[in-house]
């Protein structure tokens, strides 16, 4: 559930945020925690293209990371990311 100074941060950044960063953050609207594994296989982008854009939004401030999470892909260790 996004709290209402999460939404507020993201209408006043939103403008000034790039395409990718904004793929980004659309795809954490609809789902509540992602890695970045999971970000790439939804966009069908390279994780080299993902995870700088979320290291962005982390800096801004719109992203934290939730835990440490098993990988279902690799079985390592990950971060699992959602909005603030």
């Amino acid at each position: 559930m996004l709290v209402q100074t999460s939404i507020q941060a993201y209408h006043e950044i939103k403008p000034t945020l790039g395409k990718r960063q904004k793929e980004i953050l659309a795809l954490f609207k609809e789902n509540t925690a992602l890695t970045d594994q999971e970000i790439s296989r939804i966009l069908r982008k390279p994780i080299n293209c993902i995870t700088p854009r979320r290291g962005e939004l982390v800096k801004l401030g719109l992203v934290v990371r939730m835990a440490v999470v098993k990988s279902q892909y690799t079985n390592k260790n990950v971060s699992l990311w959602s909005l603030k």
